[in-house]
């Protein structure tokens, strides 16, 4: 949250620097791999991170959403509100003789998916490489509220497989935010609408679950990927 609004503070602070020429919604589809970095305490021991970090791993993921965005030539700030699936999976194991699913498959992997209403907002800084092209610099922050969880096994048998989905009921943390950074390039096809292309990676400060006395496993999520944008513009009055 500190860090949320020091981003606000810090865009309103340097807003009359801005000398605001454009302002322009549109929407932002960011495909990325998102993963997890484990937090374990002192009850877990270095054998046990070994074994659970060979295990679990990156899972595709994506996120959508609206944004407003105001930008001078050297300058802008931009905030929106979308909707993101993030989490992690593991690999893909032998299913033990006693275990139910072994009846069914040879295989299988587990698919821990998170689904978030999110806020993100952030400051761009440009640097024209021509009349229509710019390269950009963001450095941003992302507040979030978590909607849901579930876990889904999927299950191998030679070339064939099927998938089951359960509501995951473990304590979640509700609100969370994120440090969010990236490079990028937009192209303006007219005055009117910009691509926008940005590698972007994204880290959430806070731990997946509330942390109690009883806490003896934590992760952090994050995620990398193209941030593919469509902005529709005007020129401020």
């Amino acid at each position: 949250m500190k860090k949320t609004g020091f981003l606000f503070l810090l865009a309103i602070a340097a807003w009359p620097s801005f000398a605001q020429q454009s302002f322009g919604w549109g929407i932002n589809l960011y495909p990325n791999i998102s993963n997890r970095r484990l937090i374990a305490y002192s009850s877990i021991t270095d054998e046990m991170i070994r074994a659970i970090e060979k295990r679990e791993g990156s899972k595709p993921s994506y996120a959508a959403h609206l944004f407003l965005a105001w930008r001078s030539e050297k300058a802008g700030f931009q905030v929106g509100a979308g909707f993101a699936d993030a989490g992690y999976r593991t690999v893909e194991e032998a299913i033990p003789a006693d275990d139910p699913d072994f009846a069914n498959a040879s295989s299988r992997r587990f698919v821990f998916r998170n689904y978030n209403l999110e806020i993100p907002a952030s400051l761009k800084f440009y640097q024209s490489l021509s009349d229509k092209d710019y390269f950009t610099f963001m450095l941003g922050a992302n507040l979030s509220y978590n909607l849901a969880n579930d876990t889904l096994t999927v299950l191998y048998d030679g070339e064939t497989s099927a998938t089951r989905s359960v509501k995951d009921e473990s304590d979640f943390r509700k609100i969370n935010y994120a440090f969010t950074t990236g490079l990028g390039w937009e192209h303006q096809f007219s005055p009117t609408f910009t691509l926008i292309l940005q590698p972007t990676f994204t880290f959430w400060m806070k731990a997946l679950f509330k942390e109690t006395e009883f806490t003896e496993l934590n992760r952090n999520l994050y995620s990398f990927g193209v941030s593919v944008g469509f902005r529709f513009d005007r020129e401020a009055p």
